[in-house]
């Protein structure tokens, strides 16, 4: 039996079941996350292979593959040929698969986004030195949709040993770099910020911080997690993951009252 098989065996033994559609179905394969195309040279963190079935494996293929263009639309070491050869070819791929789901932005553009948005640009900043693109908005509340609710039950289950069994057990919010200020100015960033705990990620010794990190904290009873998640400096998710059954509960009134909208 080829290594491969043999590392795909031995995950897929850790359950009978894929951690992604809750056990439904059960698990004949590994799903990577983050997805490989995230990263530099496909260079991905050793150690985040998860036990999935062939239909969630595929289900975020297309949501992978347009959150690997964007978080490469700003990044550091722009001088990286390696880097920016990668970048040519999502930003290819997605002209080609996903038309529209960027579009640059003109003067008039950026000056209404600042004032929609209320964000200040830096001082002394110029329209014409910023370069910005939007985001197609109904194809990125997709895209998160699926692929960051994802990475959160796959991350749960790596540090709590649970799959989250109901729908309503993961809730994020994500931030463009456009709107990083107003994750900093949230109340709940502090609360983030100081998550206890921050694993080490790397390849054959290499980090892979600059290009992926999160913090997380989680109960005793590992029914109850968080994290906040960085992709280079481009996204910020900060998400919830509940098996509790009161915390479930709570989400359901809420829901059922229409006080609070969950975020996303």
């Amino acid at each position: 039996m080829g290594e491969s098989k043999v590392r795909v065996r031995k995950i897929v033994s850790e359950t009978r079941d894929c951690i992604f559609c809750a056990g439904l179905r059960p698990a004949t394969t590994v799903d990577h996350q983050p997805a490989r195309s995230l990263f530099d040279r496909r260079e991905w963190p050793e150690g985040y292979a998860f036990p999935a079935c062939e239909q969630c494996n595929q289900a975020s293929k297309d949501a992978e593959h347009k959150l690997a263009l964007l978080v490469r639309v700003k990044s550091e070491r722009e001088d990286d040929p390696t880097r920016r050869q990668e970048f040519r070819k999502y930003l290819a791929g997605m002209r080609n698969n996903f038309p529209g789901l960027l579009k640059p932005l003109s003067a008039n553009d950026k000056r209404k986004f600042f004032k929609s948005s209320g964000i200040q640009r830096a001082p002394g900043q110029s329209l014409a030195e910023l370069h910005a693109v939007g985001i197609e908005a109904r194809s990125a509340e997709n895209l998160f949709e699926t692929s960051i609710e994802k990475l959160l039950r796959a991350l749960h289950w790596k540090h709590t040993g649970k799959i989250v069994h109901d729908a309503l057990g993961v809730n994020f919010t994500w931030y463009t770099n456009a709107y990083f200020s107003v994750f900093e100015n949230d109340e709940d960033s502090s609360f983030y910020k100081a998550l206890p705990a921050a694993p080490r990620l790397a390849r054959n010794s290499k980090d892979l911080s600059e290009q992926f990190f999160y913090r997380y904290g989680r109960d005793d009873a590992g029914d109850i997690s968080a994290f906040l998640i960085a992709f280079r400096d481009s996204i910020i998710v900060t998400g919830i993951v509940t098996q509790s059954a009161e915390m479930l509960q709570e989400i359901r009134s809420v829901n059922q009252t229409g006080e609070i909208s969950d975020e996303r």
